[in-house]
């Protein structure tokens, strides 16, 4: 049997890139390494600080549309907590366990990319937060790992992105108890 060009060129494809995701996997090894050391504890979250750095389209995860027909609006200095205590119950185990890292030193490539740009100094895009408007409470549709390794920083307050066809109802619950 006979290897065509085309599946040639597919394989070698496939070869570099597994080569890069197997480097990749080492880059968090020692970023697991310098965690488990102690040396990431003054990592400070940094956040592009206005809506015309960010493009939501750009995401990884594509949002869904009709979330941004109405635009975004930009929230500074959100407290943690307050908006922690309007999501649903099911995110906030995810957000405030204390471990970032699974114990066994398992690779979570979204946390290692996400250290990795704040230690390189580089903003990222606000947590997106919506409603869901059954429950009336709110969630993170797009920023859950950047939201929990923020927590685990110890951010008091953090900026966050929200629809405008939520924003009303999304800063009634965030500040409810003020």
């Amino acid at each position: 049997m006979k290897i065509t060009d085309d599946e040639m060129a597919l394989a070698n494809k496939w070869f570099e890139d597994r080569k890069k995701q197997l480097s990749y996997i080492n880059t968090c090894k020692a970023l697991f390494k310098e965690f488990k050391a102690g040396k990431l504890v003054e990592l400070t979250p940094i956040w592009h600080s206005s809506v015309d750095k960010i493009d939501l389209k750009s995401q990884p995860h594509q949002l869904n549309e009709e979330l941004l027909v109405e635009g975004f609006s930009f929230i500074p200095n959100v407290d943690m907590e307050e908006l922690l205590q309007s999501f649903q119950k099911a995110f906030t185990p995810f957000i405030r366990d204390k471990k970032i890292f699974n114990s066994k030193g398992f690779v979570d490539t979204q946390t290692c990319r996400i250290i990795e740009e704040w230690l390189s100094g580089k903003p990222l895009i606000p947590p997106l937060i919506i409603m869901n408007t059954l429950l009336d409470e709110t969630y993170p549709a797009d920023g859950k790992h950047r939201l929990k390794i923020a927590y685990y920083l110890g951010a008091k307050t953090l900026p966050i992105i929200v629809p405008n066809m939520h924003k009303e109802r999304v800063l009634e619950l965030i500040t409810k108890s003020n």
